[in-house]
């Protein structure tokens, strides 16, 4: 591989993703490659309706994806929560990058458990929304758009009494503000949430990529991926799970509210018991 080659990365425009593809592009440069980084607006940066609402999946990946296939970038930096289960014909995800956190994080001068009745709570997720009136059906979820910074002068603004944000993306704009770290086994994540996916064509990039690579990481986000595919479920469900290393055996949580009951699934494994944990998943959620 040519290390002088120049490799052109994809990505939104938004602070964050520009944030995740310079964690990615530092990297690749640690390793002695040449980079640059291409902005790419995608359709979810141009739409005001609320995601939960979206029939249109991979609403931010599909533009920076189609710039991959027509050669114009080399790699694709993503959020991994925003790639469809399914990628186009001829793409892969060939590393993930070493995961963030993976919980959720209440904006707000109050915990979850201590907001007044009536609060009015900023989401643009499915799966937050639903998980916040399950556990407070006294307060009030209302859509917010925008990306992180546009979010949080919302509220500074008042607009909203607390808001309910990824904690990674806090993390990786260096942004502290006042909150609460969600428990994520009881305020559940979406799968995938806190890594970072990059997709290429399956050529040669796909090898330099591995430089990045981080094996626990593609694992856990793997199995959660599987997951997801399997049940069909994404981003307009309420469905949550994570999987996590311990031990050197794996831990599997997944949960999702229905008719305001919730119904939750643990399972530890050893990581040759993947193809078992999935039956046994795909056996629970459809009973």
């Amino acid at each position: 591989m040519n290390s002088s080659e120049l490799i052109r990365i994809g990505s939104r425009a938004s602070p964050l993703a520009l944030a995740q593809a310079k964690i990615v592009e530092d990297l690749l440069r640690k390793k002695g490659f040449q980079t640059e980084i291409v902005k790419i607006r995608s359709k979810g940066d141009s739409t005001d309706l609320p995601l939960r609402l979206s029939r249109d999946f991979g609403i931010f990946t599909k533009e920076i994806n189609r710039a991959l296939l027509e050669n114009r970038i080399d790699m694709a930096v993503h959020s991994m929560k925003d790639l469809p289960t399914s990628l186009e014909e001829g793409l892969e995800i060939s590393a993930v990058v070493k995961r963030g956190p993976i919980e959720d994080f209440l904006v707000s001068k109050k915990d979850l458990f201590q907001l007044p009745p009536g609060s009015k709570v900023g989401t643009s997720s499915q799966r937050r929304r639903v998980f916040a009136m399950f556990l407070r059906p006294d307060l009030e979820i209302v859509d917010i758009r925008g990306n992180v910074e546009t979010r949080l002068k919302k509220y500074m603004n008042g607009e909203v009494d607390a808001l309910i944000l990824a904690r990674a993306g806090l993390v990786r704009l260096n942004i502290n503000v006042e909150g609460e770290i969600l428990n994520k086994d009881i305020f559940i994540p979406q799968a995938n949430q806190g890594a970072i996916a990059v997709v290429t064509r399956g050529d040669h990039f796909s090898k330099i990529s591995s430089a990045v690579d981080d094996w626990e990481t593609h694992i856990e986000t793997f199995i959660e991926r599987e997951a997801l595919k399997k049940v069909d479920a994404g981003c307009h469900s309420s469905l949550g799970m994570y999987a996590k290393f311990q031990d050197n055996r794996i831990l599997f949580h997944s949960s999702y509210i229905k008719d305001m009951k919730r119904y939750d699934f643990y399972m530890k494994i050893e990581p040759w018991e993947i193809d078992d944990l999935i039956k046994d998943f795909i056996r629970w959620y459809n009973e």
